[in-house]
C-alpha cells in the first residue's frame, strides 16, 4: 500500500513542481542566451548601439528574475509540501485521506519520502540550471576545475589531515556525509511541522 500512496502523492504534487522546473529552466536558458550574446565580441563589435543596450538590458533582466526565481523555488518547495501535508490531513480533505485503506504510519511515511523526493529534486534543478547559465564563462570553469584538482591533490597526499579536519579520510567521504547531514536535517524540519499540526489539533479538541 506504500507504492500506491507514494503514486497517488507523487501525481498530485507533480502538478505544481512540473510547471515550475520548466520555468526555472526557461529562465536559466533565457539568461544563459542573452549573456552569452553580450559576452561575445563578434556580436558586439556588428551589433548596433541601440541592440546592444536592449541585449545588455534583456540579460539584466533575466538574470534577475532568475535570481528571484531561485530563492522562490527553495521557499516555495518547502512550503508547499508542509501545506500539502496539513491540507491532506487536518482539513476537509482529510476525510478521504483517512478512508484510505493504509495505516497512519504509512500516510506519513509516504508523505514526508514525497517531501524528500521533491526536496532532493529542486536541488538538482537548481544545480542544473546554475551550471547552465555559468558554464559559458570559461574563468570560472577553469577555477571550479582549479579547485577539484587541488582537493584531489589534497586527497592524495594529506588524507590524514583530512582525516582530522573533517573526520573522514576522503572528500568524496566527507560530501556524502554533508549530503546525508542535510538529508536527516530537512527530514527533522519536516517532522517538527507535521508534530506541530497534530498537537494544534489535538489542543483544538480538548
Amino acid at each position: 500500500m506504500l507504492g500506491k500512496s507514494l503514486k497517488h502523492e507523487i501525481i498530485s504534487t507533480s502538478r505544481l513542481f512540473i510547471p515550475t522546473y520548466i520555468v526555472m529552466l526557461i529562465l536559466a536558458l533565457l539568461g544563459r542566451l542573452f549573456t552569452w550574446l553580450e559576452t561575445r565580441k563578434a556580436y558586439v563589435n556588428s551589433a548596433t548601439d541601440a541592440s546592444s543596450k536592449m541585449v545588455h538590458s534583456f540579460a539584466n533582466i533575466s538574470m534577475i528574475l532568475y535570481m528571484v526565481a531561485l530563492v522562490a523555488i527553495f521557499i516555495m518547495t518547502f512550503l508547499f509540501l508542509i501545506i500539502h501535508f496539513y491540507q491532506d490531513v487536518f482539513t476537509d480533505r482529510g476525510y478521504l485521506t483517512m478512508t484510505l485503506p493504509v495505516g497512519t504510519n504509512t500516510l506519513v511515511l509516504s508523505r514526508i519520502l514525497i517531501a524528500m523526493l521533491w526536496s532532493l529534486l529542486t536541488s538538482v534543478i537548481v544545480i542544473f540550471s546554475a551550471y547552465i547559465i555559468v558554464s559559458q564563462y570559461d574563468e570560472f570553469m577553469s577555477s571550479m576545475k582549479d579547485m577539484f584538482k587541488v582537493l584531489g591533490d589534497l586527497q592524495d597526499n594529506n588524507p590524514e589531515m583530512i582525516k582530522q579536519s573533517v573526520g573522514v579520510s576522503s572528500v568524496a567521504g566527507y560530501v556524502c556525509e554533508l549530503v546525508l547531514y542535510l538529508v536527516l536535517l530537512l527530514t527533522k524540519w519536516y517532522l517538527a511541522f507535521y508534530v506541530s499540526f497534530a498537537f494544534g489539533q489535538l489542543m483544538m479538541k480538548a
